[in-house]
């Protein structure tokens, strides 16, 4: 298994987009192969603060689902009425990814990368 977990803030004044976006996320992204479990919680504490979390059955699997609509809706939605998230990718090490000013590389050219990492440290 392969987790993606991100951990973020939306941005003032966007938590509702944010909510309404996520809802329908949440339950296509459930029905693309090789998904085994998303959890997303609010914080407690802090009312603008996300935890969204993705277990995948493979490397391979999840490297397929983030060419998906369903990633991609996902993605730009963390962008538009989010603030830098954290991503970590848990499984066969512990990577950590932010997203950094405008013009860098995209979150999920950065998880691909790190995905392809992995593979080669096993092989």
């Amino acid at each position: 298994m392969i987790r993606l977990h991100f951990n973020f803030k939306t941005k003032p004044g966007m938590k509702l987009e944010f909510l309404q976006t996520i809802g329908s996320i949440i339950v296509d992204l459930h029905k693309v192969e090789g998904c085994i479990n998303i959890d997303f919680q609010q914080d407690s504490q802090v009312n603008d603060q996300f935890y969204f979390r993705l277990d995948w059955q493979s490397n391979q699997l999840l490297k397929a689902m983030l060419h998906t609509t369903e990633y991609g809706i996902l993605e730009g939605a963390l962008k538009v009425t989010c603030q830098k998230p954290l991503v970590e990718i848990s499984g066969v090490e512990t990577k950590s990814i932010t997203i950094h000013k405008e013009g860098d590389i995209s979150l999920k050219k950065r998880i691909m990368s790190k995905l392809e990492h992995n593979l080669h440290l096993k092989g």
